[in-house]
C-alpha cells in the first residue's frame, strides 16, 4: 500500500504544480501581503492546484510511514518532469528529444532508488533535534520576507525546499503513529507549520519563475537535505551493497530536475528572441510604410 501512496502522490503533485503555476501567472508579482495572497487564493485554477498539492502531501505523508525519505523525495522529484510533460501536452507545447531523455533518466533513477530501498520504521527524534527543527522553522519563515524582495524565484524556491525537507523529516515519525495523540505532539505541529509556510513560499516563487525552475530548485533542495538527514537521524535503510545505487539515483534525480530547468530557460530565451525579432520586423515595416 505504501508504494501505491507514493505513485499517487507523484501524479497529484504534478497536476497540482501545473495548475498552481498557471493560476499564479494570472496575478501581478506578489509580495508578502495579505491582499496579494488573498487574490491568489481566489483564483479557481490555483485552488484546484492547491487541492491536488494537498492530496499529494497527504499521500506522500502516508508513504513515509514505512518508506525512506530518499525514495519518497526522489519519486516526488520525478513529478517535476511529469508536470512539464503535462504542461506541454495541455498547453500545446512540443516536447523535445532532450526532455524525453530526462524523463527516461529520472524514471531510471526512481527505479534504482526503489530497488535499493528497504522499508522501515523511523527512529524517535530526540529533544535536541526537535528544538532544532522548531528554530529552523521560525528562521525559514522569517527569511521569506527578505527573499520576497528579490526579483528572482530561486531564493523563495530554496526556502520552500528547506521547509518541505523539515516537513519530510518531521513527518516520517509522525506518520508511523497517526492517532488522537498527534494533537499534543510537537512534531505534528512542525509538520503543519512547514506545510503552510512551504506552500506560501512556493506560491510566491511560482509568481516569479517558471514551473520547471521553481519545482527543480525546490525538490532538489528537499531531496538532498531530507535524504541526508533521514539516513543520519531517522535510520532510513538501504539494501546491503546498494548504497552506491542510492547515491547515483539521487544525483540523477537532482541532475534531471536541473536539466529540466535548463531546457525551460533556453525555451524561454528563444521565445523572447523570436518576439523581439517580430517586433523589429513590424517597426521596420511601419518605417518603410
Amino acid at each position: 500500500m505504501d508504494y501505491f501512496y507514493l505513485a499517487a502522490a507523484v501524479g497529484t503533485y504534478a497536476v497540482g504544480l501545473v495548475c498552481q503555476s498557471v493560476g499564479a501567472k494570472r496575478q501581478p508579482q506578489l509580495g508578502v501581503r495579505f491582499q496579494a495572497l488573498a487574490r491568489l487564493a481566489g483564483d479557481p485554477l490555483y485552488i484546484v492546484g492547491f487541492l491536488c498539492q494537498t492530496a499529494g502531501f497527504v499521500l506522500a505523508f502516508l508513504a513515509r510511514a514505512n518508506l525512506p525519505i530518499y525514495l519518497v523525495q526522489g519519486a516526488v522529484c520525478a513529478s517535476v518532469a511529469l508536470a512539464a510533460f503535462i504542461g506541454y501536452a495541455v498547453l500545446g507545447r512540443q516536447t523535445s528529444t532532450s526532455e524525453l531523455a530526462v524523463f527516461v533518466a529520472m524514471a531510471g533513477a526512481v527505479a534504482m532508488l526503489l530497488a535499493a530501498s528497504r522499508p522501515s520504521n523511523a527512529y524517535d527524534i530526540s529533544g535536541g533535534a526537535l528544538l532544532g527543527f522548531a528554530i529552523l522553522t521560525v528562521v525559514v519563515t522569517g527569511a521569506t520576507f527578505a527573499a520576497s524582495r528579490c526579483a528572482g524565484a530561486v531564493p523563495l524556491a530554496c526556502l520552500a525546499g528547506v521547509s518541505f525537507a523539515v516537513l519530510a523529516v518531521a513527518g516520517r515519525p509522525v506518520a508511523s503513529h497517526i492517532g488522537v495523540g498527534l494533537v499534543g505532539d510537537p512534531l505534528a505541529w512542525i509538520v503543519l507549520a512547514t506545510a503552510v509556510v512551504g506552500q506560501v513560499q512556493m506560491a510566491l516563487a511560482l509568481a516569479r519563475g517558471s514551473t520547471t525552475v521553481v519545482g527543480s530548485v525546490m525538490d532538489s533542495t528537499t531531496l538532498v537535505v531530507g535524504s541526508v538527514v533521514g539516513l543520519l537521524l531517522l535510520g532510513d535503510r538501504i539494501a546491503e551493497g546498494r548504497a552506491l545505487w542510492v547515491i547515483v539515483g539521487v544525483l540523477i534525480s537532482v541532475g534531471g530536475v536541473a536539466a529540466m530547468a535548463g531546457i525551460d530557460s533556453r525555451r524561454r530565451r528563444a521565445a523572447e528572441s523570436s518576439k523581439i525579432g517580430r517586433t523589429d520586423a513590424v517597426e521596420i515595416y511601419m518605417a518603410e510604410g
